[in-house]
């Protein structure tokens, strides 16, 4: 944090322990808020315990989330104690969401209402991720936010300070290096392709705060069509159009890549590059035909491969029975034709004799 800021809110917090007369004399209840806001990660909630700690106060760090509504909130309130930190975190994210629990009424009143005179001497901080103007203007008016205090990301200074508390470095020669870095604006942006549907993924790889924006680049349709001739060969129109709609109906497709490159090797000629483009498409259409037949075919052969492996195929129970009494019968036919112990020496006399 900017070491001066960091001096002024310090100084507003000593300020606020010793106005309580102050306060009195007024006619105001003896509190203070502020508001944080800022990119997650930028210390918020670290100065929030900073500031109990300075304070020497108890923190109450309310969920809105797990508040079921207005009521709820108010019992909340009325059950702090006087020196203490009353913390809402995410602000911003319960009222953009207009989900259930406490209304923007209840909030509100808790703020600045009635049953928010029920103590003294505490602090109320408010944080948020996102900039203020996304906010009603009557949540944050002046009398019902005292201080606002944006927490940035990280530049040069806040880098040195960092540096200095966690590896005790007031000085290093890779810090210029550092800084022809933060002096280039470099504000990181995150890419993420993929050529797979979503749903292939883990989950939690594409979680929200993980990847924040998720955009699906279909392949082109005849409106995506009507975009690109328009922008490649000037033509807002043309005869061959309608021949273009109908094969896109049938399912065919292209990527616009494929489908730009096209008319751009066929620029001089916007009717040749219309009808190229029908050709590659009427070309995709009959290769996605003859693949559902082949994946038709495959999946009835799988279904007739199934039914010899099952209970009653060539492979199966009922077949291996029939082949076992096949192999015993022929054993049986076998054995019966062969001469008993007896018969033996009489068939070998007889060969004697014979030879």
């Amino acid at each position: 944090m900017d070491s001066d800021l960091k001096s002024k809110i310090k100084s507003d917090l000593e300020t606020f322990l010793k106005s309580k007369q102050y306060y009195h004399r007024l006619g105001r209840l003896w509190k203070r808020s502020y508001l944080l806001y800022g990119p997650s990660g930028t210390g918020k909630s670290t100065f929030v315990a900073g500031m109990a700690k300075f304070l020497g106060y108890d923190v109450y760090d309310i969920d809105l989330c797990r508040v079921s509504d207005d009521s709820d909130l108010k019992m909340l309130l009325l059950q702090t104690k006087s020196k203490s930190v009353i913390v809402i975190e995410d602000l911003d994210r319960h009222l953009l969401a207009k989900s259930t629990g406490p209304t923007l009424s209840g909030i509100l009143n808790f703020m600045d209402g009635i049953f928010s005179c029920c103590g003294e001497e505490r602090v109320m901080v408010f944080t948020m991720t996102t900039g203020k103007d996304q906010i009603d203007p009557t949540v944050l008016r002046p009398g019902r936010v005292d201080v606002h205090v944006h927490f940035p990301l990280c530049d040069f200074n806040a880098f040195k300070s960092l540096a200095n508390t966690h590896l005790g470095l007031k000085d290093h020669k890779l810090f210029s290096h550092v800084e022809d870095i933060f002096q280039t604006g470099a504000k990181r942006v995150m890419v993420f392709t993929m050529t797979t549907g979503k749903d292939q993924i883990d989950p939690t790889v594409l979680r929200p705060g993980r990847v924040d924006v998720h955009v699906h680049f279909p392949l082109c349709d005849f409106n995506a069509f009507k975009s690109l001739a328009n922008t490649h060969l000037g033509l807002k129109d043309h005869k061959l159009f309608s021949h273009v709609e109908d094969i896109f109906q049938t399912g065919a497709s292209l990527s616009p890549a494929e489908i730009g490159e096209i008319m751009i090797s066929n620029r001089a000629s916007p009717n040749r590059a219309l009808k190229s483009v029908i050709s590659a498409l009427q070309t995709n259409s009959e290769e996605r035909t003859a693949a559902r037949h082949t994946q038709r075919l495959t999946h009835i052969e799988s279904g007739r491969a199934n039914d010899d492996l099952g209970e009653k195929g060539i492979f199966g129970k009922e077949g291996i029975k029939e082949a076992r009494k096949f192999m015993i019968a022929n054993v049986m036919d076998t054995l019966e034709t062969l001469p008993s112990p007896s018969e033996i020496p009489r068939q070998i006399h007889r060969h004697d004799q014979i030879r």
